[in-house]
């Protein structure tokens, strides 16, 4: 039921396989492993940001903001 997105799985993987995460490097993804294990239910992220058709990216289409039950698709807002 926790959102979560493509950016967590590296560190997710790293976390379980016991592997250090690299550094010098800024990630923006989170582990997501005690969600998966159902020992915490915080999201890792407050908002989540989606981009679609990249073959041809528009700043005024093709995106959407996800925070909580609320999300902004191409300027418009929905709950």
């Amino acid at each position: 039921d926790t959102p979560a997105q493509h950016i967590d799985l590296f560190p997710t993987f790293c976390q379980a396989a016991g592997a250090p995460l690299p550094q010098g490097r800024k990630l923006d993804g989170a582990s997501i492993l005690p969600l998966l294990r159902g020992t915490a239910g915080a999201a890792p992220h407050r908002y989540l940001f989606h981009q679609w058709s990249r073959v041809r990216p528009r700043s005024d289409e093709n995106w959407a903001v996800h925070e909580g039950d609320l999300k902004l698709v191409n300027g418009m807002l929905f709950n």
